[in-house]
């Protein structure tokens, strides 16, 4: 499967390069450069679109053209609000007609997809097939007859867009890939992402937990520092015992990519099902060992949980890796 991912880095490396100034050459080796920078991102509880995008941007077959978004859909029908939140369920469809497709559809959550120049749009073209069989990726024009965006911010202040395909048409050459075969290279795609977000909440982890061991320190009641009380250190003992648990897991994740390791899939799963967990402990440790003062705006620890909620739900949340790792175990 890293057929499909390894150009696509370099592509990203040689846009990061040319297009943002960055100086680095390419390089394709990610375990240090996203555990340092995403964990890095991740204590700032700060979302950097610039950041983000080079991770996740892909060249397009024009030097002048930027893909700025990655179109795909995290919820769809109304079941699926009510917590499925699985890449897989698409509901978009493409009908072929001729040379063409007619893309008729919805797409929410797209990163920041008000300022794209084009999307990658994952759509239905085998209108009988369920699941991950069936669909199919497309090129597709953000400013296409058809295609209608709406601006929305997110809880950590990230642009998203709620995005509208009606009757949208796409010839067959901006087809990519082979008909109904999309998933493969998306779910390429999508196991960068989620190892990326991993690292990113495993900062979180970490700054919320050094943030509030000093707290614990300073903060005194009923005569003594808060510190010192027994059940607070057995739930920070417990705490830092599951972070330290996390970074090895997200090391792994990293160095499973970078060797090309067939189990890299499931490792990025396992990371990101884990670090959906302990950020979700993490961020609520945080503000309830702070008290009312965590509650806050004026109090930084709580713009944490305010990032941690959206990433954890990015790119599907821990059901639905801990389902997509049970189902290739044979469960």
């Amino acid at each position: 499967m890293f057929d499909y991912i390894k150009p696509l880095i370099g592509s990203l490396a040689s846009f990061a390069k040319k297009r943002m100034g960055f100086q680095h050459p390419p390089r394709l080796f990610l375990k240090q450069d996203l555990e340092n920078s995403n964990k890095a991102l991740g204590r700032t509880a700060y979302y950097d679109p610039q950041e983000q995008s080079v991770t996740l941007y892909i060249t397009a077959r024009h030097p002048k053209d930027i893909l700025r978004s990655f179109s795909h859909e995290l919820v769809h029908h109304t079941q699926n609000l009510r917590g499925d939140l699985s890449p897989e369920k698409i509901g978009m469809m493409a009908t072929e007609e001729g040379d063409s497709y007619l893309l008729n559809g919805k797409k929410r959550f797209v990163i920041d997809g008000s300022t794209a120049d084009k999307f990658i749009v994952v759509a239905r073209t085998d209108q009988k097939s369920k699941g991950k069989d069936g669909l199919s990726l497309f090129f597709v024009d953000s400013d296409a007859i058809g295609v209608e965006v709406e601006r929305t911010q997110m809880v950590d202040g990230r642009n998203s867009a709620f995005v509208v395909f009606k009757d949208v048409v796409v010839h067959r050459k901006q087809m990519l890939g082979q008909k109904n075969k999309g998933f493969k290279p998306l779910s390429s795609v999508l196991d960068l992402a989620n190892i990326h977000l991993s690292a990113e909440l495993l900062g979180i982890c970490e700054e919320t937990f050094d943030r509030t061991l000093q707290y614990l320190k300073q903060r005194k009641q009923f005569g003594s520092l808060i510190g010192s009380f027994q059940a607070l250190q057995h739930r920070a003992a417990h705490w830092w015992s599951e972070i330290e648990m996390c970074k090895s897991i997200v090391l792994k994740a990293l160095q499973s990519y970078d060797q090309d390791d067939a189990r890299s899939p499931f490792l990025a799963s396992i990371a990101k099902a884990k670090l959906c967990e302990i950020a979700e402990l993490s961020t609520n440790e945080a503000i309830q060992m702070h008290g009312g003062i965590g509650m806050t705006d004026e109090y930084e620890i709580g713009f944490f949980i305010k990032r941690a909620r959206p990433a954890q739900m990015l790119f599907g949340d821990h059901n639905y890796h801990v389902n997509k790792f049970a189902a290739s175990c044979g469960y």
